[in-house]
Order: structure tokens, then C-alpha cells, then sequence
């Protein structure tokens, strides 16, 4: 058995009601026997973890239960979690979707489970706690908030680019579409509460649809991506990626 992304109750529910203990491994620990949740094997803290100790309120939204990893290894790194299942079947939103289709099963349905994150945002701007929610604001504004978008990542495994231009297709030009409209109704979110000037947003990605043959692996350059884009490149990292490969050697 792995600490792996399928810990909840059952897998199948949007809500399943979190992780279940049965579905751990063990390990003794000072002569017992006992659970270990994803959130211990970290060696590490966690930013999350740090907010709270230094008596902040955090709150972060992710795709499965098993990752309250953020929490760190206290295990109290977040005030609130909201752990919608991805992988359960998308009829529970679409009763006429296919039978055994999950949320990324096409853009639709992603966009779909992303919503679930965005309302929480907004839920969590108002102090409030969204259905399901793990834990409580008790009516607070999170100092620390986060989740993710699947939607971008799904239409690029299912529909991806144009075969002769590379260029976007409708389903992933729809995904990056609803992920702008989204930040949109954050960031006017936090100017309706007056926080917008005391709120530092960071966009990031946590990884690409890139092969698994470093052969075909290519790194896009970024002064490139910035005369394509007209967004000016301000932090360039080292590919990690390209670092293990020259480990590996």
C-alpha cells in the first residue's frame, strides 16, 4: 500500500470525507505501531506551516485529500482545507456524463472542478467556510490562501495544439480563458474588500505536459516566451529537470 493520491474514503465521491485512516501505512514509531499521514513524511516545514505558527490563518485547495502534505510535518499547517476529489466520476455535476468518467475527462468537466476552487477563493474573502471544507475560519480572512487550476492541464492532455501550427486548440484556448476570467474575479474580489494593495498574488506552474524521453525534451527559452507574450520575464529558475539528467550522468 502507497501514500499515494488515492487515501480518501472512496474515490469515486466529489466529497468523500477525507482521508481514511484504513488506507495508511504504518510504521513503528518509539516501539508502536502507528498511521502515517502524507503530511509526515515531509522533512521539512512548510510555508503554511510557518503562517500558523507565527499565528496567521491559512487555507489552501487542492485535488485530493492526501494533500494535506502542505500541512507539514506538524501536521497544523492549515487552518482550512478543501479537497474536492478530481478523479471521482463528473456525474455527480454532469448527470449525463459517461458512466466512469472523471473530472479530467475533457475540459468541461475540468472547468467544472475548477469552479469548486474559485468559489471557494471567493468564499474565503468573505471569512466564509465552503461546504465540505476541512477545518473552520471561525469568520477570518485567510492571511494565507491558495489551491490550483486543472483545467489548463487537462486540455492540454486532451486536446492539446493544432497538429501543423502548434498553435492552441478551441478546448485549451477555453481553459486558458476561464483561468484569466477567474484570477479576474479574485483580484476584484480583494479591491471590493479593500485588500488588493495589501496582497501580494503569485501565478506559478508546477509542471507541463513535458515527455518522459529526455530526447525529446525541450525548454522553452524564456526571451522567447516574453516577445511572444509581451509579458516581461522577471524570475527564470534553473531546470530542474535538465539538473537530475546531469546527476543521473
Amino acid at each position: 500500500m502507497e501514500n499515494a493520491e488515492n487515501l480518501d474514503f472512496n474515490l469515486n465521491l466529489l466529497f468523500s470525507g477525507g482521508i481514511n485512516p484504513a488506507n495508511l501505512q504504518e510504521k513503528i514509531i518509539n516501539g508502536k505501531c502507528e498511521q502515517v499521514y502524507p503530511h509526515s513524511r515531509l522533512r521539512v516545514n512548510t510555508v503554511w506551516e510557518l503562517a500558523v505558527e507565527a499565528g496567521l490563518t491559512t487555507a489552501y485547495a487542492d485535488k485530493h485529500p492526501a494533500y494535506d502534505i502542505v500541512r507539514g510535518p506538524s501536521g497544523k499547517g492549515l487552518t482550512e482545507g478543501y479537497f474536492p476529489e478530481i478523479n471521482s466520476l463528473a456525474s455527480q455535476l454532469f448527470p449525463g456524463a459517461p458512466a466512469g468518467d472523471d473530472f479530467t475527462a475533457n475540459v468541461t468537466f475540468a472547468i467544472a472542478w475548477d469552479t469548486l476552487h474559485v468559489n471557494a477563493w471567493l468564499d474565503w474573502l468573505d471569512g466564509k467556510d465552503p461546504a465540505h471544507a476541512e477545518g473552520t475560519l471561525n469568520g477570518v480572512i485567510p492571511d494565507l490562501f491558495g489551491g490550483n487550476f486543472q483545467s489548463v492541464s487537462v486540455g492540454q492532455k486532451t486536446s492539446g495544439y493544432e497538429p501543423d501550427t502548434l498553435a492552441f486548440t478551441p478546448h485549451l484556448l477555453e481553459a486558458l480563458d476561464f483561468v484569466d476570467d477567474s484570477l479576474g474575479e479574485i483580484v476584484e474580489k480583494l479591491k471590493s474588500k479593500g485588500l488588493l494593495q495589501d496582497t501580494l498574488i503569485i501565478v506559478a506552474s508546477k509542471h507541463g505536459q513535458a515527455p518522459i524521453n529526455p530526447k525529446l525534451f525541450g525548454e522553452v527559452d524564456p526571451d522567447t516566451l516574453q516577445a511572444d507574450t509581451g509579458v516581461p520575464v522577471l524570475l527564470a529558475t534553473v531546470s530542474l529537470y535538465e539538473c537530475s539528467l546531469e546527476y543521473q550522468h
